[in-house]
């Protein structure tokens, strides 16, 4: 027997196999949360260690998240299948349909988030552009 399988406990190395399972469970819509609290996987703690000390698997990562907003955006359907077909209720349904919307925009802004549109108004209440003065200090030694 080698090291590895009379080590007892939770994983605290970093594999990229076991990197790559985590991110596929979290597009899937799981969480670091949720794993975290299985016997088989590392402690929130780990996770989120790897998280800051591998590039590869924070990009991977937030590729996830992004993936998962896609998963859960598609849950809507289900959401609203049980409504049409009286499984729960109005009331229900817009809570979960609420809450959907809420991460899927969290998780990727780009695609699902609020548009933010800025408008910037004269005190007369017309757009036209104002002059804006800039001045530059530099610091002289």
């Amino acid at each position: 027997m080698n090291q590895k399988e009379t080590q007892l406990g939770r994983p605290t190395d970093y594999t990229e196999e076991l990197a790559d399972k985590l991110c596929a469970l979290i597009a899937e819509g799981s969480n670091i949360n949720k794993l975290s609290k299985l016997e088989d996987w590392p402690e929130r703690q780990t996770i989120y260690r790897w998280l800051r000390e591998k590039k590869d698997f924070s990009d991977n990562y937030a590729r996830a998240l992004r993936e998962r907003a896609e998963t859960r955006f598609d849950s809507l359907d289900d959401v609203m299948f049980e409504l049409k077909t009286k499984v729960i209720d109005p009331p229900t349904a817009r809570v979960l349909m609420d809450a959907i919307k809420w991460q899927s925009g969290r998780e990727d802004p780009k695609k699902y988030g609020d548009k933010i549109q800025n408008e910037i108004t004269n005190p007369d209440g017309s757009i036209t552009p104002q002059a804006i003065t800039v001045k530059v200090v530099t610091k002289k030694d």
